[in-house]
This record gives structure tokens, C-alpha cells and sequence, in this order.
């Protein structure tokens, strides 16, 4: 009896095995991922969603490398306490990092110092950065709670003070629902500020404040829902 039930398991295993080789595909060129055209339409050779791959330049699958230095010259022996990537509509990108009391524009494995001459900030101070428009163009915004709430265009060779801001300094900030939302000051850590609609330049002709949240606010950020922010 145990001798029927042992052929009976490895005639099932060998027939599984048989049936997974049947079922195999094999892929003898890869196209790449394909987004665009229903996924019951694409070729054998085409993957409607993937992950954790890279493409190069003839869009061939390759293996990802690993971690590699952006820079080969240091910016100094201060830790970097910031980073945002800055995106402009013409698709140039700048990688911004804070260090010590500077801020830095990355481009090309290249760091250079955007910082605004006289104005002065707590060495390894946090800042805030957020990508929104002054009604015209589209900026980064900075703040920090040692200076006015400030940006740059990716053209210019420092930062600069806005010609309207918050009333006080702040070090947090975030776009939502068309305006953008500053916190995180110093002697008022429970007033959140916004900006005028669309207009990060002002925040005096639609803007305002809220004067008394429930706590200091140590974060600002957007939920997917409507308006739901977390403080």
C-alpha cells in the first residue's frame, strides 16, 4: 500500500513538472515596457507594467547598478541636511541640497552654491522647498526660519527674497488646492500661513492666516482626499 501511494506522488510531481515546462514562455528578445496599447494587445515580448528595472539608452533591459556617487568633489564637511529635485516645464532638473549654511544646485555631478549673499542662516538649519508658480513662472520656493520666504528660477545665479511672504519666517511649506502653505515658525509654531490662489508671490490679497491651530505644526502633508492635512 505505501508503495502505490509513493508512485502515485511522483507520477502526479512529473506530471506537474511537465505542465509547468508546457506552460513556459520563452522570451528570446525583450521590447520593453508598453503602456500605451491594451495589455491583451501587446507582444510576447512587451510588459504592460513593471518594476525595479532599468532601460538604457537603446531600451534594452539591463541590471541595475548600484549606489554611486553623484558628485566627485565634496561640498565640504557638513552633513547634507536637505535634498529636493527641482523640475522645470523646459524638462531641466536641478538636484537642490542644503548643507551647513549654503544651498547647493546639482547638475551634471556638479554642485554649485545658489546661496543669497548677506542673508545668514543657522549652520545645518532645516529648510522646506516646494515647486509652484508666482503667477507667471514656474519657481522653487525656499524657506528657512532664518530668512523671508524666497526662490529661484533655475536660470539665476543665487536665490532671492520674495516681494511678498508670510509674516514671519517659517521652515515648512507645501502646495495644496492651488496655494501654497507655510508653518513651522519659530515663536508661532500653531499659525499656518497661505498664499493667494496660484500665487506664490503673494499672500496678502487672497491670503491669510490661521492663527490657532491645535498644536504646533511639526509637518504639512497633502492626503489624497479633498482637503484633509496633517499637523
Amino acid at each position: 500500500m505505501t508503495n502505490k501511494k509513493l508512485l502515485i506522488l511522483l507520477l502526479s510531481l512529473s506530471l506537474a513538472v511537465t505542465s509547468f515546462a508546457a506552460d513556459r514562455i520563452k522570451v528570446r528578445k525583450f521590447s520593453g515596457l508598453a503602456t500605451r496599447v491594451n495589455p491583451y494587445e501587446i507582444q510576447d515580448s512587451e510588459s504592460p507594467d513593471m518594476s525595479n528595472f532599468v532601460l538604457d539608452e537603446a531600451g534594452s533591459l539591463t541590471e541595475r547598478t548600484l549606489w554611486q556617487h553623484y558628485n566627485t568633489t565634496t561640498i565640504g564637511t557638513t552633513p547634507v541636511t536637505n535634498v529636493y529635485k527641482f523640475y522645470k516645464p523646459s524638462d531641466a532638473s536641478f538636484l537642490l541640497v542644503t548643507s551647513g549654511i549654503e544651498i547647493y544646485k546639482g547638475s551634471g555631478g556638479i554642485f554649485t552654491t545658489i546661496t543669497e549673499a548677506n542673508k545668514t542662516v543657522t549652520n545645518n538649519s532645516n529648510w522646506s522647498f516646494e515647486t509652484f508658480t508666482d503667477g507667471t513662472n514656474e519657481l522653487v520656493f525656499i524657506v528657512n526660519n532664518d530668512i523671508n520666504l524666497s526662490s529661484w528660477n533655475g536660470i539665476a545665479a543665487t536665490i532671492s527674497e520674495e516681494g511678498d511672504f508670510p509674516a514671519e519666517k517659517c521652515n515648512l511649506l507645501k502646495k495644496h488646492k492651488s496655494r501654497l502653505f507655510a508653518a513651522g515658525e519659530t515663536s508661532f509654531p500653531y499659525r499656518l500661513y497661505y498664499s493667494s490662489l496660484s500665487d506664490g508671490d503673494d499672500w496678502s490679497t487672497t491670503g491669510g492666516t490661521i492663527l490657532n491651530t491645535i498644536t504646533k505644526c511639526k509637518e504639512l502633508s497633502q492626503d489624497n482626499t479633498n482637503s484633509i492635512w496633517q499637523m
